[in-house]
């Protein structure tokens, strides 16, 4: 759904898949989805993902159970810029195959997470060309701030509208 904006804090936000490629969000069901890494770059966290057990690690990880150490996939969420919003606007909403994923297990801070839509029913993660999509309202509930969502503009944001001051 490239007709949907999403903003973090006021700022509108684009998003990357691992080559680079614009990835936008999808709707299923009513309940709006982000690819994971897009999902660890607004949270500033790092992302793992274990096929064998079929888990997405999001903050603390296997391979970096401290996360202070851990590298966050920063490319994978950024501010739009012009030539972002160019491209966004010529593009309409379009059917893509995607599958609900049930059997995977998303952990933050190797706590188990369970996700709810906005009337309070189970939501899972989506499977959509080899991407795992999670909620954006699960995103909002993991970093503590309120969503909410414009029809008329198309638009989700996420937090209060003030931007975050840097950390020096």
């Amino acid at each position: 759904k490239p007709d949907i904006s999403v903003e973090l804090n006021g700022v509108r936000q684009v998003f990357k898949d691992a080559n680079g490629q614009t990835v936008y969000p999808i709707i299923y069901n009513g309940t709006a989805y982000l690819p994971v890494r897009a999902v660890s770059a607004i949270m500033k966290e790092p992302v793992e993902w274990d096929s064998g057990s079929k888990t997405v690690y999001i903050g603390k990880t296997l391979a970096y159970p401290v996360k202070s150490s851990a590298p966050i996939p920063s490319d994978a969420a950024a501010p739009a810029d012009e030539s972002d919003l160019a491209v966004s606007a010529g593009l309409g909403p379009s059917m893509v195959t995607g599958y609900l994923k049930s059997d995977v297990l998303v952990m933050y801070d190797f706590e188990i997470q369970t996700f709810k839509d906005a009337d309070g029913m189970r939501v899972y993660p989506l499977n959509y060309n080899g991407s795992t999509y999670l909620p954006i309202r699960a995103v909002s509930g993991l970093m503590n701030e309120p969503i909410t969502w414009d029809g008329t503009a198309k638009k989700i944001s996420i937090g209060d509208g003030e931007a975050e001051e840097p950390v020096v």
